[in-house]
């Protein structure tokens, strides 16, 4: 190599070298000791603040920590619309599950209804269920599978009016009970004399007994309550 040329190139020390004397020595002993690679999460803060502090030498910010934090921000960012884009979808899916579901029980209980339409007691809609309740006014009790409120048909015959909740509402047992109670008839049984099955609306209309259920008299707990015999059976 001719004495007018030169050879120049960067490289990695020790930031421990920088505090000793530049010196073709020192130079030498720099490149024995090799470099030392560390991360320093001050040393991080510190950067994102664009303030270097003295005791590191954090290199290539400009281009590495810089790079790795956009990154880092695009990244949550991809994350955080993934998110936002996937809970309409799953939102929808749920309520096409619980619509298909519904309508196949509304299909069974229509198909049901109109297999055996000649057999089956009188077909409510909503709107006369309201009416004959007036709205749902008298309560006379509730258990586990709905309210029973009383009503009155355009005759003047007591009913009682029994309004399944949503959630024990279950097509096969609207069925059954329908199809078992409302071919029923006998003195000791309460008479199943309509329906209503109309959307999510389930509501069984029974015939009103005025002296309470068959249990007081079978289980009689208290003095002025007479007891059921065989012969009052």
């Amino acid at each position: 190599m001719e004495d007018s040329c030169s050879i120049s190139m960067v490289v990695w020390v020790s930031s421990h070298g920088l505090k000793t004397r530049n010196t073709s020595f020192s130079v030498h002993e720099w490149l024995l000791h090799g470099t030392e690679l560390s991360w320093s999460h001050n040393c991080y803060l510190e950067l994102l603040r664009s303030l270097i502090p003295c005791d590191f030498l954090c290199l290539f910010y400009s281009t590495t920590i810089g790079t790795l934090y956009r990154g880092s921000f695009l990244i949550g960012w991809i994350v955080a619309a993934r998110n936002l884009l996937a809970i309409p979808f799953v939102l929808i899916f749920l309520i096409y599950k619980w619509r298909r579901r519904n309508l196949s029980m509304y299909a069974a209980i229509e198909e049901f209804i109109q297999t055996h339409n000649n057999l089956m007691p009188i077909r409510y809609s909503y709107s006369n269920i309201k009416k004959m309740t007036k709205g749902f006014s008298e309560k006379l009790g509730e258990g586990g599978y709905g309210s029973v409120y009383k009503g009155k048909l355009r005759s003047g015959h007591l009913v009682a009016v029994k309004m399944m909740n949503i959630s024990k509402a279950n097509g096969q047992d609207f069925i059954n009970e329908v199809a078992t109670i409302g071919r029923i008839h006998h003195a000791n049984v309460v008479q199943l004399i309509g329906f209503c099955a109309e959307g999510s609306k389930r509501t069984l209309v029974y015939d009103f007994m005025p002296n309470g259920s068959l249990d007081k008299y079978i289980f009689p707990q208290q003095e002025d309550r007479i007891s059921l015999s065989y012969r009052k059976m």
